[in-house]
């Protein structure tokens, strides 16, 4: 008898002191609210593959970048229109 008065003082007490919240002794409780299944985040898109250039890719990109860049110095960079010629035939010759 005494446990029981003891419980219902506590539960008094805790009434009294928390900001409204009602504590119910265990015998009288509802079934507890399930917790919401947590969403799962969203998967990052993978990053693009690149795959590795092969040595002739690389020279063909290479090629067309120093004649569309040299187009505009014409014969700046070589003097000697001969060693231009041979320059251009070595490069023809090494992606064929």
């Amino acid at each position: 008898m005494a446990m029981n008065d003891r419980k219902k003082r506590i539960l008094e007490h805790l009434k009294h002191s928390t900001n409204g919240t009602q504590y119910i002794s265990p015998k009288k409780t509802s079934k507890p609210t399930p917790t919401p299944s947590p969403i799962p985040e969203p998967t990052p898109e993978p990053k693009p593959v690149l795959k590795p250039t092969l040595k002739q890719e690389r020279k063909q990109k290479i090629m067309a970048h120093v004649n569309t860049s040299s187009q505009n110095f014409g014969s700046f960079s070589l003097e000697d229109h001969n060693k231009k010629k041979k320059i251009e035939e070595h490069i023809r010759k090494s992606l064929s």
